[in-house]
């Protein structure tokens, strides 16, 4: 602690740097802040910071499928992007180190029936229940887009990020809405390379319908599963 004298008490108050300081009986007294009060507020702000770059790369994802960029346009705002609408959403959601299972790549919609899906090195595999059990189909419902975002996980060498994100759909015409379904999403040379490098995954997978001049109708919820990938032995081509 330490005790100036001869200067203006009135000017000097409040936070310096590391230090407060305060008027005292005519004198101005400078305290060092508690360490342990500033490492956590830095802690803190890495956090934020490590958090919103975490969703952002997550948001940018979704962002690059079309389909889920028209979804989003119906909640945005005037005064805000797509992106961003997605960040707002998913932000308090995510964690400092990765996305979670309750991340989203829609803003509500309805429950997928019995869905169940499955991740290896090449490709999405997901299966579901009939679709006309959820509701009394539309005429204008008479395509299927199954969307999907992948956040991989834990790297198998450690020079790799500790994240990979890639995004991929596949759409189905004329689909038959009253049958079960397993859809198969192949991965692009890119996504194979990515997922070569992780041992496990988040994905998060939706299903819309369309109409015939592809426009979507309805929307599915997001469905989030954590998946081991199995990884193959063949070189990629």
């Amino acid at each position: 602690m330490a005790v100036l004298k001869e200067i203006n008490t009135t000017i000097l108050t409040g936070k310096l740097g590391n230090f407060i300081a305060r008027s005292y009986e005519g004198h101005i007294i400078l305290s060092k802040r508690p360490s342990k009060y500033n490492i956590n507020q830095e802690l803190k702000a890495r956090e934020g910071r490590s958090k919103f770059g975490v969703t952002a790369h997550l948001s940018k994802s979704i962002a690059s499928l079309p389909t889920l960029k028209e979804i989003w346009k119906t909640v945005k705002g005037s005064d805000r992007t797509v992106f961003h609408t997605i960040c707002k959403y998913n932000f308090g959601k995510s964690s400092a180190s990765k996305p979670t299972l309750y991340n989203i790549i829609t803003p509500n919609g309805f429950l997928l029936p019995d869905i169940d899906a499955s991740v290896d090195a090449e490709k999405i595999t997901a299966s579901f229940s009939a679709l006309n059990t959820l509701h009394i189909l539309k005429p204008a419902e008479v395509d299927l887009s199954v969307n999907a975002v992948i956040c991989f996980t834990g790297p198998i060498n450690r020079e790799d990020e500790p994240c990979g994100f890639s995004a991929c759909s596949k759409e189905v015409k004329n689909f038959k809405f009253d049958r079960a379904c397993e859809v198969v999403i192949e991965f692009d040379r890119k996504q194979r390379l990515i997922a070569a490098k992780y041992s496990g995954c988040i994905l998060y997978l939706c299903a819309a319908t369309k109409d015939d001049a592809g426009n979507v109708v309805r929307y599915s919820r997001t469905f989030s599963k954590e998946i081991m990938i199995t990884q193959f032995t063949q070189p990629l081509e």
